[in-house]
């Protein structure tokens, strides 16, 4: 088996409004997010769930007109009809030769916290994320390790340890073949496409996220 070439970073729950579904994540299962901030271009803002070395990252269309003119903003529009997890993102420590081996194109995003700095990453495969295929995406931040989303501090009233497995529809040979090399925690399985099962590891009971 090859060796873990990428790591679990967020999984992505599209909701219709940040308050009620942030608010509702807390009542059923005791996860807290923090702000996170709006994404230029895409009409989207997201809130934070950390969970150590990754995170659930809520996003909504909050400029509806802004979110129209980009793939990822109409993406989390029509997703946040159903609801739950709906991407999955891999960590990478250099997003070149992903990009390379896969024909894909990079593009830079940011966004501001709260406190008025900037998050800077690259992404690469988010077309063919937020497509019919659903495949997961790569990215490499551009931050100091302290400065990583799945590190700030939340009042949570469990103890989240990261996410223990997430389990991918789509074809098992096709995504691996895309993933490049095993992800720990990452299952890819056969059937239709899309994200089948989350579950975040925590000090006593997991806790598994709708699919």
């Amino acid at each position: 088996m090859k060796r873990a070439t990428a790591a679990l970073d967020h999984v992505l729950l599209a909701v219709p409004a940040l308050g009620p579904a942030s608010a509702s994540l807390m009542r059923t299962h005791g996860l807290a997010s923090v702000p996170g901030g709006r994404h230029p271009g895409h009409g989207t803002e997201n809130r934070i769930v950390p969970l150590g070395g990754s995170y659930l990252e809520l996003v909504a269309a909050v400029d509806a007109a802004e979110a129209g003119t980009s793939l990822f903003g109409r993406r989390v529009a029509a997703a946040a009809n159903r609801g739950g997890p709906f991407a999955v993102c891999l960590r990478v420590p250099d997003i070149e030769p992903v990009a390379r081996r896969l024909g894909l194109e990079i593009i830079p995003m940011s966004r501001r916290r709260p406190d008025g700095s900037v998050l800077g990453w690259r992404l690469a495969g988010l077309a063919e994320a937020m497509g019919e295929e659903r495949l997961p995406f790569f990215i490499e931040w551009r931050i100091p390790a302290a400065s990583f989303p799945g590190r700030e501090r939340a009042l949570h009233r469990c103890r989240p340890e990261g996410l223990a497995e997430v389990k991918v529809g789509g074809g098992a040979a096709r995504l691996r073949a895309w993933i490049g090399g095993r992800v720990p925690g990452l299952e890819p399985v056969d059937g239709p496409p899309g994200i089948r099962r989350v579950v975040v590891a925590t000090g006593r009971e997991p806790i598994a996220i709708p699919a």
